[in-house]
C-alpha cells in the first residue's frame, strides 16, 4: 500500500511539474519558466489600448505597461518605493477625453507629494505624448498645500518619458 501511494505521489509530482499554477492572489500566475506578475490594475481605453499597473517579482518598482492587441507598446518604470521615494503609490489611472491620466503620490512624515501625468494619444502617429503634469505638495508643519499645472512644451513622446525625472521631493 505504501509503495502504491509513493508511486501515485511521484506520478502527480512529475505530471504537474511544469504546469501553470495560480497563486493565492487571483491575479498572479507563475510557472517554472517565468516570474510572478501581479496585475494591480487594468484600464481599457476606447481606442483599443490598455494601461496596466504591474508588480513583477524581483523588479524593484512597479511598471506601467501600455498594450495594444497583446503587444507591449511601452513600459514606464516607477521609482522603487521606500528606496528611491518614500511610500510611493499609484493612486489611480483614468481615461481622459484624449488619452489617460496617471496619478501618483508619495511622501511621509511632514511632507506629501502628488503628480498627475496626462498622456494624450496622437492618432496620426499612433502613440501617446505626455502633455501636462499636475503637481501638488503638502507640508504638515505649515499646513500649506500648493498645486500647479505644467504644460509640456513641446509634448514628450512616451518613448522618451522618464517618470522618475518628475517624481522628486521639493
Amino acid at each position: 500500500m505504501i509503495r502504491f501511494i509513493t508511486i501515485v505521489f511521484l506520478f502527480i509530482t512529475v505530471a504537474c511539474n511544469s504546469q501553470v499554477k495560480k497563486d493565492s492572489n487571483s491575479n498572479s500566475i507563475k510557472n517554472n519558466q517565468s516570474v510572478v506578475i501581479d496585475t494591480l490594475s487594468i484600464l481599457k481605453l476606447r481606442n483599443g489600448y490598455e494601461v496596466m499597473q504591474l508588480n513583477i517579482k524581483d523588479n524593484p518598482g512597479d511598471i506601467i505597461r501600455i498594450i495594444r492587441d497583446s503587444i507591449v507598446i511601452k513600459e514606464l518604470s516607477l521609482p522603487t518605493t521606500d528606496v528611491e521615494v518614500k511610500n510611493l503609490s499609484v493612486d489611480k489611472i483614468v481615461e481622459t477625453k484624449s488619452g489617460f491620466m496617471l496619478s501618483i503620490n508619495w511622501g511621509g512624515g511632514k511632507n506629501f507629494y502628488g503628480r498627475d501625468f496626462y498622456f494624450e494619444f496622437r492618432d496620426t502617429e499612433k502613440t501617446f505624448y505626455l502633455t501636462k503634469i499636475g503637481k501638488t505638495s503638502y507640508s504638515l508643519k505649515s499646513e500649506n498645500e500648493t498645486s500647479e499645472q505644467e504644460d509640456m512644451v513641446p509634448p514628450i513622446k512616451i518613448d522618451n518619458v522618464r517618470l522618475s525625472k518628475f517624481i522628486i521631493n521639493e
